[in-house]
């Protein structure tokens, strides 16, 4: 298996652990931004984020409340 499958793999795995609506929100990045994403950031009444070279991106789609 290439390093790429890898990594989208360990994405796939890391956001099957979320609820339905936020795995919903994490797959929204393109395959691109999923081999790029170093952490996803949840934090209560923030939309969810993604971290990338030390830079947060926003996840359109809804603010993280109480699920």
């Amino acid at each position: 298996m290439d390093e790429q499958n890898k990594r989208q793999q360990g994405y796939e795995q890391a956001i099957g652990c979320l609820t339905p609506r936020l795995m919903a929100l994490a797959a929204k990045l393109s395959a691109e931004q999923q081999m790029q994403a170093e952490e996803l950031r949840l934090r209560a009444g923030q939309p969810v984020r993604w971290l990338e070279n030390g830079q947060e991106h926003d996840i359109q789609g809804g603010t993280i409340g109480a699920e």
